[in-house]
């Protein structure tokens, strides 16, 4: 359980600050905290927001982590869900790889977050071969940000955990 905490966190601190903000009900029990705003493959960096809610066990370590990453969209900008979610798999793909993990992923598939039109897929993360995390990342585009919400949890907590994903998914409220 110690490699998923430090593999997790390691992949999720190396970003930058941000703003932007959505209506969201977090799991009972859950540590909340704000993390920097991913930067894009260029180096680009967004305006928005990166919340996390932690799922510890009573020694303390990392058992599953939610995150809700708002992005504001530029004026002049029409992002795709398309180019969004690719854009966003991409990133998270160079984070893993950039820790020594590869990460395959399904093909994403329709879906609907907080009432608009998503895509959601599954990624499998590897490292020397083994599969040491599951993630679940779904992207939508309201009026005025792009929004992803992710569940990632080791393969034997992936399930367990789902359901507080499934619940918080449901609670999203988007500009």
């Amino acid at each position: 359980m110690r490699a998923f905490s430090a593999m997790l966190i390691m992949v999720l601190l190396p970003m930058t600050p941000a703003a932007a903000a959505s209506s969201i009900t977090w799991p009972q029990g859950w540590k909340l905290q704000q993390s920097p705003v991913p930067t894009s493959n260029s180096g680009e960096e967004f305006d928005g927001s990166n919340r996390l809610a932690v799922k510890v066990d009573k020694q303390g370590q990392m058992l599953a982590v939610l995150n809700l990453i708002v992005l504001a969209i530029k004026q002049g900008d029409e992002p795709t869900l398309e180019s969004q979610t690719a854009s966003l798999a991409n990133t998270m793909r160079a984070a893993y790889a950039d820790k020594g993990m590869t990460s395959s992923c399904q093909e994403p598939q329709d879906a609907t977050l907080g009432g608009f039109p998503a895509r959601q897929m599954r990624c499998t993360v590897l490292k020397d071969k083994a599969d040491v995390l599951e993630q679940l990342l779904i992207v939508t585009i309201g009026r005025h940000t792009v929004q992803a919400l992710s569940l990632t949890a080791s393969p034997a907590n992936f399930k367990t955990y789902e359901p507080d994903f499934m619940a918080t998914r449901d609670s999203l409220l988007i500009d």
